[in-house]
């Protein structure tokens, strides 16, 4: 509901070009004196499904969220690898810390 989306991004998830957007709704946005074209999310992908055909548009999408789940995954995984070396350094020994008790439900 109200989803919009900005010209250039559409063209980058759903490979359109921007001529590619005549006949779709518009408005006209302005950040810092540039001016830039938002428009309706599903109109962009309707169109987008109509031009490239849906398994084509849902392997897009699917490829986008990866590429965000990898954006994400990228600083844990530095993460993991920085503990793991404390703990190395550290001479591998961890005491672990007594079980919590779970509590009985209703």
């Amino acid at each position: 509901k109200g989803a919009t989306i900005s010209e250039k991004n559409a063209c980058q998830e759903f490979g359109l070009t921007p001529d590619q957007f005549t006949g779709l709704e518009y408005q006209v946005r302005v950040c810092h004196g540039n001016p830039y074209n938002i428009y309706v999310r599903s109109e962009v992908e309707a169109k987008a499904k109509e031009l490239k055909g849906a398994g084509n548009v849902e392997a897009m999408k699917a490829k986008k969220e990866l590429a965000d789940l990898n954006k994400q995954l990228k600083p844990l995984l530095k993460r993991k690898a920085d503990l793991e070396e404390i703990i190395k350094a550290a001479g591998g020994e961890i005491i672990e810390e007594p079980e919590k008790k779970k509590r009985k439900t209703k």
